[in-house]
């Protein structure tokens, strides 16, 4: 199997997410709804319905410690995004989380499938 380098961020975010997702929501994550550029069908979207969602927003804030500004964003630039603090000092339209920055792109699709794997414990490790 493929191994990818997920940065320290995404890999700490996964894991908290992975402990704190409610079973039912995790099982809501599938591969062939993923659309990351979709506030329904992204991670938190399709774990909540809808990324812009309290749940969502609790979700974040208790699985990462650390976000990025969110602005224009484009296939080559995602991860030159600034750090922009704690997701609980923020607007959520104002930060994408490490795991939002890391598979938005669409040339990251299979690190994203995998991500979704990982979380619902089809596999073991990232």
């Amino acid at each position: 199997m493929k191994r990818f380098k997920y940065p320290a961020l995404v890999i700490k975010e996964a894991k908290n997410l992975k402990k704190f997702a409610r079973k039912e929501e995790l099982n809501n994550l599938n591969e062939h709804d993923f659309m990351p550029k979709s506030s329904y069908k992204c991670i938190y979207g399709l774990l909540t319905g809808d990324c812009k969602s309290s749940r969502a927003i609790e979700l974040i804030e208790s699985s990462c410690s650390r976000v990025y500004k969110a602005g224009y964003l484009n296939d080559d630039d995602i991860l030159s995004n600034k750090l922009n603090g704690s997701p609980k000092k923020s607007y959520r339209g104002a930060y994408w989380s490490p795991i939002e920055t890391y598979i938005f792109p669409e040339k990251r699709k299979e690190a994203a499938i995998r991500l979704l794997k990982y979380l619902k414990g089809e596999i073991k490790t990232l």
